[in-house]
């Protein structure tokens, strides 16, 4: 059992946590917003574990161009189970099934389910903008090519 003081230092880590996000209270299902350091989203998905365990509820966090779960919202404060940076991931819509969608980097992958297409949706939409963000502040194009590399080399008979 904790102790009140364990209880507010719980509390006082994970408001700290959330910064300007509000307090435990202030959390919803699923949240969205768009701040000066990225696309943000927060809620509960099912995330495919393995054939054993199969689709678990996972409380997913995207913020600052990296998608990060955890195994529930109260466990925020002991750190991610898994997270990846969207700047070269992949990101498919399941060809079948209207509620999921896969998010990859190299050979990681997150199997991700909603529970309505119009949510998974919200979620497409913000983690490709957060990609393409996470692209531009790192320097690539949507294509993975470098910008620098587009640019044209300057002419010595100027």
């Amino acid at each position: 059992m904790a102790t009140a003081t364990q209880l507010a230092i719980a509390e006082d880590s994970e408001d700290a946590l959330l910064g300007s996000m509000g307090s435990e209270d202030d959390l919803v299902e699923s949240e969205e917003c768009e701040s000066p350091q990225g696309f943000h989203k927060k809620g509960t998905l099912s995330k495919w574990t393995n054939f054993f365990h199969g689709w678990q509820d996972r409380y997913v966090v995207l913020s600052n161009g990296t998608l990060s779960y955890y195994r529930s919202e109260f466990d925020t404060t002991f750190g991610c189970r898994g997270s990846m940076s969207l700047g070269m991931a992949r990101i498919q819509p399941h060809e079948y099934d209207p509620l999921r969608f896969d998010v990859a980097v190299n050979d990681s992958v997150y199997y991700l389910r909603c529970n309505a297409a119009e949510e998974r949706q919200e979620w497409l939409d913000l983690i490709n903008q957060a990609k393409l963000a996470k692209q531009a502040d790192q320097g690539y194009s949507s294509d993975g090519t470098s910008l620098s590399s587009m640019q044209r080399a300057p002419s010595l008979m100027s």
